[in-house]
């Protein structure tokens, strides 16, 4: 299955403590984000629903970064020819686990069933993420 996130990647950001009333409560800052990207994922589960059913799962991202306005002309096409790598911020890792966790009870139980992931980062004239997921079941032998 593959579909298209548009919009600017966004990745992890790390959870967030705070004191009320003596109790800590924890938080995750970018929780109304991972809902948001959650429905529009559930929109592609509709048209695959058996993908939900598989053991295990590898998992492909591209993340497309906007090149930035204030770039030069020359810097601004050697990015988007690919002469020049997305070497900045964010981490590709944060990237990855905030669209896995925006998956998991969506198009497959839990994310500790990727058991391959393969992602990278470039550059674009807009941001938008490429998913690529494929499941598979493992062999049954008769025996």
């Amino acid at each position: 299955m593959k579909f298209i996130l548009d919009g600017d990647p966004i990745a992890q950001a790390r959870h967030r403590s705070v004191k009320r009333k003596g109790k800590t409560i924890n938080y995750d800052p970018h929780a109304p984000h991972k809902h948001y990207t959650r429905m529009k994922i559930a929109r592609f589960a509709m048209n695959e629903p058996r993908l939900a059913y598989k053991d295990f799962y590898h998992v492909e991202f591209t993340f497309y970064f906007r090149v930035p306005e204030s770039d030069s002309k020359a810097t601004k096409k050697a990015k988007l020819e690919g002469i020049m790598t997305h070497t900045q911020k964010p981490d590709l890792d944060n990237l990855e686990k905030f669209l896995l966790d925006s998956m998991s009870g969506v198009l497959f139980s839990d994310d500790k069933k990727v058991v391959k992931l393969k992602s990278e980062k470039r550059w674009a004239e807009r941001g938008y993420v490429e998913v690529e997921i494929n499941g598979y079941n493992h062999e049954k032998k008769d025996g």
